[in-house]
């Protein structure tokens, strides 16, 4: 059963976790970050977790290491094809861009190339999270971050005594949902 639960907590201040395992509820030795993006802003905290799941979570199954290989190798070639456009097809293309000096156009290249290189690893880095291992996606998936606020922070929590405990140490900070 999932638990959703809400806490008061700010920006900066420091959560209070049980020191068991979020999945399996074995003493915890490890910590598993977890985290909401919305727009620009991140917020993560780091959840506890056992040797055992910590080390599921470092694991790769072979088609999730074959999805992270690939995507290094797509961006670098995605990157080198555009600084090689940027350098050499597109001053052949645009009469102006040949009066530029070469590290300007350098700069410029690489100025498109980062963030297209940046979004084709992210993209197969996703992708390779869904080959993952079942227990690994249990693992992570035993403590979510759903919503977050200036004043607030919403869990899920799947295992009942994780949930439990968390309710317990942060009980003054508890809202409704």
């Amino acid at each position: 059963m999932i638990h959703v639960i809400k806490v008061k907590s700010q920006p900066g201040e420091v959560l209070r976790f049980p020191k068991i395992c979020s999945h399996c509820s074995q003493a915890a030795g490890e910590r598993m970050r977890i985290g909401k993006r919305r727009g620009q802003t991140i917020r993560s905290v780091y959840v506890p977790v056992c040797e055992a799941c910590g080390r599921e979570l470092n694991l790769k199954s072979g088609e999730e290491e074959r999805l992270v290989r690939i995507g290094l190798v797509a961006a670098v070639l995605v990157g080198l094809i555009i600084l090689f456009a940027g350098l050499l097809i597109l001053p052949s293309l645009i009469s102006i861009v040949r009066l530029f000096p070469i590290w300007l156009r350098l700069i410029f290249s690489v100025a498109l190339a980062v963030p297209v290189v940046i979004a084709v690893w992210q993209l197969f880095k996703r992708r390779s999270l869904r080959a993952a291992k079942p227990i690994k996606l249990a693992v992570l998936n035993s403590a979510r971050m759903t919503h977050y606020s200036w004043r607030a922070t919403t869990f899920e929590f799947e295992n009942d005594v994780f949930a439990e405990r968390f309710n317990e140490l942060n009980e003054s900070n508890l809202m409704e949902i």
